[in-house]
């Protein structure tokens, strides 16, 4: 995961604020539109975390030694945005890696403080989902979708009949212990 655009449409280095689609946008078809848009969508994505990590106020010594807690360090800035929709998880968990990592001899104090209680807290939570990905990815192989629960047009059917058959399975072995990763409309952290 990173958040650097590497592409050649648009160039995140350019200070303007907003970058500018190409004039001929109009004259190319939807597809080669859809791809502008999704390359202007990852440079301003590099933009903003370049700016974040560089103008922040808040964290100046972490953004000093950003380099010296990689990569935990520069998952940050996306990890606040995406526990708005899938929760604060993975963001505990850089947090919870950035506080193990840290140095005290070398940079002082930590900025970030776990309690004994939330480091078991967070233990036990890293084990859980470690058991739940351990467990969807079971039920993905058996399903034959990808991690978002893709299937291929022609095996859909058959997914969606094998789909009631594992959920029943997964209530009678998993209980309300793990939730079932495939209810549609729910929350996934395997959503792009």
């Amino acid at each position: 995961m990173s958040l650097r655009y590497e592409g050649e449409i648009f160039d995140p280095t350019d200070p303007t604020e907003d970058l500018e689609w190409p004039s001929d946008m109009d004259r190319l078809s939807h597809e080669q539109q859809d791809v502008v848009r999704t390359h202007q969508h990852l440079a301003m994505r590099h933009k903003g975390g370049v700016r974040f990590m560089m103008e922040s106020k808040y964290y100046p010594f972490l953004v000093t030694h950003a380099h010296d807690l990689y990569p935990a360090s520069t998952f940050l800035p996306l990890l606040v945005l995406r526990a708005c929709s899938a929760g604060p998880f993975f963001l505990r968990k850089t947090l919870f890696q950035i506080y193990q990592d840290w140095d005290t001899a070398q940079w002082g104090p930590c900025p970030i403080a776990f309690s004994d209680e939330e480091i078991a807290a967070n233990q036990f939570d890293f084990e859980e989902k470690a058991r739940s990905h351990f467990l969807a990815g079971g039920a993905m192989r058996r399903l034959g979708c990808d991690t978002q629960g893709w299937v291929p047009n022609d095996k859909y059917d058959e997914a969606r009949r094998l789909l009631a058959i594992v959920h029943t399975e997964w209530l009678a072995t998993n209980g309300a212990g793990v939730p079932f990763p495939f209810t549609d409309g729910a929350s996934s952290e395997s959503l792009n």
